[in-house]
């Protein structure tokens, strides 16, 4: 059976395909990005805490 779906594509569609194509690769890029810059932030993050707590330590104030 011929269905609609495999009827040939015109040109519009051939070019709405590509640019949804290219649209998802930029957002998987923008993704990974957003996911390694997340990551660097939380070990700076833990990085300035644990300055701040050596620098507490080093002027003898204690949380405790």
């Amino acid at each position: 059976s011929f269905g609609l779906h495999d009827a040939p594509k015109g040109e519009a569609e051939v070019m709405k395909d590509t640019v949804t194509a290219q649209l998802r690769g930029k957002i998987d890029k923008q993704r990974t990005e957003i996911a390694r810059l997340t990551q660097k932030l939380e070990r700076v993050t833990k990085e300035k805490t644990e300055l701040l707590r050596d620098i507490k330590w080093m002027r003898g104030e204690h949380d405790d």
